[in-house]
């Protein structure tokens, strides 16, 4: 985190941590949970280390990760796309057509 390059480790709050975290725009819970991974590894290493007295990660938690729901193709558009794929590769490349017969 560029917000903290400059500041010894040990003047580092769990308050700036939270609100650095919380006012960052994630595209997903998933990547903010995975950009904490480091972040957490960094300060236990310190902690670890005795660098610094307690982790002010500890209070940092990981948001549900909502997991999207499937959104297949309709029979029709699995019947025109596989029409499309075998006028394009059966007769040159069949086994990419026959890939995507036995996918679907």
């Amino acid at each position: 985190m560029p917000l903290f390059a400059e500041m010894p480790i040990d003047t580092i709050s769990s308050q700036m941590l939270r609100n650095a975290v919380n006012n960052r725009e994630w595209s997903s819970a998933k990547v903010r949970n995975d950009a904490l991974i480091p972040l957490r590894g960094t300060f236990l290493l310190a902690f670890d280390d005795e660098v610094i007295d307690k982790n002010p990660c500890d209070r940092l938690k990981n948001q549900k990760n909502k997991e999207s729901i499937p959104d297949p193709f309709t029979t029709g558009e699995r019947d025109l796309l596989l029409q499309w794929l075998k006028s394009q590769y059966l007769t040159e490349r069949p086994v990419i057509y026959l890939y995507f017969k036995v996918a679907f």
